[in-house]
């Protein structure tokens, strides 16, 4: 568990550096308008694969932990979704073209599909376990959108509108990597028919998804309620503190096959506490982002997005909150509670997506970081009640 969550932590946080890196770059180099257009594409992308992917790898991860996904049933489950996913992709493409051809929603259908075939395929290395080859996997992704990006800039090109080239470019260089690293004995099948719906038995890990992709429309929201100049104020920050939000993911993400096979939390515990001091590193970095974004803010972005500090300073001390939320929920969910942890972040996502276009038109960015750092101290509470619960069953199981 140790070295599992380690490599992932170490790989996630210099990915999501290194994407941070290349939006502050395309900050520099494009006005907040530009760069509002080209994240809030982003956004939709990540939402997107929310909506298609319905959960299918958290579900299936915990599936073949368990021995109950067969290899050939995993394949035609994951021809199935590729499938849909290309469809979906080329319908949206083309209808923003046709109508929406002067922004850039449009690269949402591409980065979308990358993305999604990108995660799927990380499936099964997820699944045994081995976190040290998805962290090959993610690294390789960041490194090649950046480069590219790097090339493409140095070629005078425009860095917002470029953005989607970038990642596409990362997610497929990924998917071949992750593909590559999979033992042959675990290697879905990619012409496997698709003859089995890929999203059986995935509706509460699939509610849940949706809300947690759900969350990223906040930029979208807050661009129609608070006007594309606070959509870039706020979207040149918002991701900063990914960095340690993914040092918790890379904690989750490690822990639920093992969490799947133990049952219990008490039984569970033996390997969890290998890797808490993730979170407590977490915690520690998001608190210095706090204090010290005034001065993160003049470095990196310049004067013209003064009005990113507010927003940065909540959004920090929304992710304390998060980092402790977010393995509480997966904890949940290996133990079978996917219907609770559903209802917690659907319920969570609604009343954040309703702050966002209830402040995103007075207070803009700062009322889009108020109204995550209010959603994620909900979920805190309610995902501390329900390991609580959990914790004082598998003690009284134990017995």
């Amino acid at each position: 568990m140790g070295r599992q969550a380690t490599s992932l932590a170490a790989a996630t946080g210099v990915a999501q550096g290194l994407l941070a890196l290349l939006y502050i770059l395309a900050a520099r180099g494009s006005g907040p308008e530009a760069l509002g257009s080209a994240v809030s594409a982003v956004a939709l992308a990540t939402a997107g694969v929310g909506f298609i992917d319905f959960g299918t790898n958290s579900h299936w991860v915990r599936e073949i932990a368990r021995g109950t996904l067969s290899l050939g049933e995993f394949s035609s489950r994951l021809t199935g979704k590729i499938v849909a996913a290309t469809g979906l992709a080329a319908v949206w493409t083309t209808l923003m073209l046709l109508f929406d051809r002067n922004s850039l929603s449009w690269t949402a259908g591409p980065i979308m599909l990358c993305l999604l075939i990108n995660q799927s395929l990380q499936v099964s290395l997820r699944a045994a376990a081995r976190g040290e080859l998805v962290a090959i996997a993610i690294l390789s992704d960041r490194m090649v959108a950046l480069s590219l990006f790097a090339v493409l800039t140095v070629a005078h090109f425009n860095g917002a509108a470029v953005i989607w080239v970038c990642l596409c470019c990362g997610s497929v260089t990924a998917s071949v990597v992750g593909f590559r690293l999979t033992k042959r004995t675990l290697r879905p099948n990619l012409r496997a028919a698709a003859r089995i719906n890929p999203w059986r038995g995935a509706s509460f890990y699939g509610l849940a998804t949706l809300a947690n992709t759900s969350q990223a429309l906040d930029l979208p929201v807050l661009s129609l309620a608070g006007g594309a100049t606070a959509a870039g104020i706020y979207g040149a920050v918002n991701r900063w503190t990914q960095p340690m939000s993914l040092l918790a993911n890379a904690f989750s993400t490690a822990a639920a096959p093992l969490i799947s096979r133990a049952g219990n939390i008490v039984d569970a515990w033996k390997h969890l506490r290998k890797a808490m001091w993730m979170l407590a590193a977490a915690i520690v970095l998001s608190g210095g982002i706090a204090v010290a974004s005034p001065l993160i803010i003049e470095l990196l972005l310049g004067a013209s997005y003064e009005d990113s500090i507010a927003a940065l300073r909540l959004l920090a001390v929304a992710t304390i909150f998060s980092i402790v939320a977010q393995p509480l929920s997966v904890v949940l969910q290996s133990l079978g509670r996917d219907r609770f942890v559903a209802g917690v972040l659907a319920g969570a996502v609604l009343i954040q997506l309703a702050l966002v276009m209830a402040l995103g038109s007075q207070l803009r960015a700062t009322g889009a970081a108020i109204s995550y750092l209010v959603v994620e101290v909900l979920q805190f509470i309610a995902m501390g009640i329900g390991a609580y619960v959990e914790y004082r069953r598998g003690r009284v199981d134990g017995v």
